[in-house]
């Protein structure tokens, strides 16, 4: 919904912001804002993270001239870093961003201490700590596919008992089940998708563009906040399976491949 806003924009500015199409932005960005709403009340650091980042990429790609993505993410950079410096964020958010940091790291954390502030990353560290020794242990083939809970009994730490059924970071968890072959083919399969995509949005026009665009930001969410979390349970892989198909279209459309792919325009005189 955010490609589709941001490209919506930039389509109504360079048309010469005709207002009888200023209808169609507004209703594109508040159906953008639903969304965004629900993200900001979730509290997901990695939500918010993988946001920043897909955000980032889709305004950089928005305009046709790549130099002008470049500028209005360095205006925002600059923004967002003057409101930092001066303290005019809100100071809770800044904390919940940044207040982390000091415990993320893939060594023995054991030995650090653990707080009702703290837990939630503490309790990640140890399970990271958890898949990288069975990675090691299995580091070609990895302990089987879907196997980090069974095996977890043998690599926790002494006061994390639950498994929570995956390592709360998708690829070390895939490091861990399928080893070094199968984190590299997960790897290359999602590095085709993202770039396919953004193939798609240099060359394509209308909605397709716009589709394009939000796939874009869709794969880079998932790359990012896969650091800190696994999203791909309770059927979320049927929701990548729908990005990956989208995906193939749009970069069939670019490729010129359209007669073998059915627009919005035959569905709606019956001709597909």
């Amino acid at each position: 919904l955010m490609g589709i806003a941001l490209s919506t924009a930039a389509d109504w500015w360079r048309a010469g912001r005709r207002p009888r199409d200023l209808g169609l932005v507004v209703g594109a960005a508040a159906l953008a804002l639903v969304p965004m709403a629900g993200l900001g009340a979730s509290w997901s650091r990695g939500g918010w993270m993988g946001f920043g980042v897909a955000a980032t990429a889709m305004i950089v790609l928005v305009p046709r001239r790549s130099a002008w993505g470049a500028v209005l993410v360095s205006v925002i950079g600059l923004v967002g870093g003057g409101l930092y410096a001066t303290g005019r964020l809100p100071q809770t958010i800044v904390a919940r961003l940044t207040g982390f940091l000091a415990y993320v790291r893939f060594q023995d954390v054991r030995g650090v201490g653990v707080t009702d502030a703290t837990f939630a990353v503490v309790e990640r560290m140890a399970h990271w700590q958890a898949a990288l020794a069975m990675w090691r242990d299995h580091f070609w083939l990895g302990v089987g596919l879907g196997c980090y809970e069974p095996a977890y009994p043998v690599y926790r730490l002494l006061n994390w008992r639950l498994p929570l059924g995956h390592a709360h970071n998708a690829y070390l968890n895939m490091a861990a089940e399928v080893g070094l072959i199968g984190l590299v083919a997960y790897l290359v399969w999602a590095g085709v998708l993202l770039i396919g995509s953004v193939v798609a949005v240099w060359k394509l026009d209308g909605w397709r563009r716009r589709l394009a665009l939000g796939l874009v930001g869709a794969w880079v969410h998932l790359a990012v906040h896969s650091l800190v979390d696994n999203l791909l349970v309770n059927n979320v892989h049927v929701h990548v399976g729908v990005l990956a198909a989208l995906t193939a279209y749009v970069l069939a459309a670019a490729q010129g491949r359209t007669n073998s792919v059915p627009d919005v325009g035959q569905f709606r005189s019956g001709e597909a």
